[in-house]
Parts: structure tokens; sequence; C-alpha cells
């Protein structure tokens, strides 16, 4: 349905937008782009979007935007994990991510000392699990920074500290929901 300009905007019901990391950032003048699903699902009306589903065409368009933009929040979104873990193939899984894997050490080539690279998941949907739907184990958060020590930062409560560490970082107002994880991140 992508190609045929289906387009739906995800924010799920009573979130307000107003207070979310695209807008936070926009009014500290800090660009906002997003790239794969998560431009499909993102009010994001000051920065940019590129609504894209194959990993490496995903991958590829996220190099471009780091390549092209030397300060901001660049948000990407590898979609083919989830639907490989719908359709139940973990054959199809592993192959999304090494190609994942190997553009992460790209991305990790291009940024500058003060970048923070963040790589997680929004569910688990495990291929294996004998079912389509979306798993709850917990899912990793990995941090690299050329600034950033080994450690543990723990298990966060929400999703949303991530967004709060987002805001934090670039000098932002904070968002609705959660607790920014940048404090800790300086301590490791």
């Amino acid at each position: 349905m992508y190609n045929t300009g289906y387009l739906v905007q995800h924010l799920g019901y009573g979130i307000n937008a107003a207070v979310q990391v695209p807008r936070q950032l926009a009014a500290v003048g800090v660009k906002t782009i997003l790239v794969g699903k998560v431009a499909d699902i993102v009010d994001n009306p000051d920065g940019e979007s590129y609504s894209v589903v194959d990993t490496t065409e995903t991958l590829e368009q996220a190099l471009q935007c780091i390549r092209a933009n030397a300060n901001g929040f660049i948000c990407i979104n590898v979609q083919e994990t989830d639907i490989a873990g719908h359709l139940q193939s973990a054959e199809i899984y592993a192959e999304k991510l090494r190609i994942s894997d190997g553009y992460i050490a790209k991305i990790i080539a291009l940024l500058n000392d003060d970048d923070i690279l963040l790589v997680t998941a929004d569910h688990g949907n495990d291929p294996t699990i004998g079912h389509s739907q979306h798993t709850r184990e917990n899912t990793p958060l990995l941090l690299y920074g050329k600034n950033i020590h080994p450690g543990n930062i723990g298990e966060r409560k929400t999703l949303s500290d991530i967004g709060q560490t987002v805001c934090e970082f670039f000098g932002a107002a904070r968002c609705e929901n959660g607790e920014s994880f940048l404090p800790e991140l300086k301590n490791i």
C-alpha cells in the first residue's frame, strides 16, 4: 500500500504532538530528520521525513542525511525486522540484522566527537515464538559515543526515557513523559 500513496500518521490516542521530541527540538532550532517507518508515524512538521521500508534503502537514506547534516537529531527506524517477526521468519530477521550491523559500522565512522548513537527497538517481535504478534521481551538499548565509556545504565521504565534524553542532550524543553539518562552517560 505504501507504493500507492498510502500514508498514515500514527501518534496513538491522546498523544499531544506539541510536547514530543520533534516539536521540542524545533523550538530550540534543532532539526529532526526521520527515516524509515518512524517518518510515517511521528509528527515532524518542522523537519525532514523520509518514508522508506526496505532496510538497505532506509540505511542508505540515513547515511545521506548524516553526511548532509552536521547538527540535528536523526531517528532511523528499520521496519523489516518487525515485518520478519510478523512473518515468523528467523531467516529474514537475521538477514535484516546483518544488513543493519554493517550500516551501524558506517554510521559510527561518521560520528563527531560529541555525537551519540542509540540503537534499540520499540518492542519485541520474536520470529520463532509461534505466533505473528508483537512479543513482550525487553529490547536492548545500546549506546555509542566517542566520549561514552563502557557501562550499564540499567533497565529503563519506558521508551519515553529516550525522548527525554534527546531533549536534554539538545537543550530543549522536557517532553511529556520519561526520565533522561544523559547524566548517567556522563558518569560511566
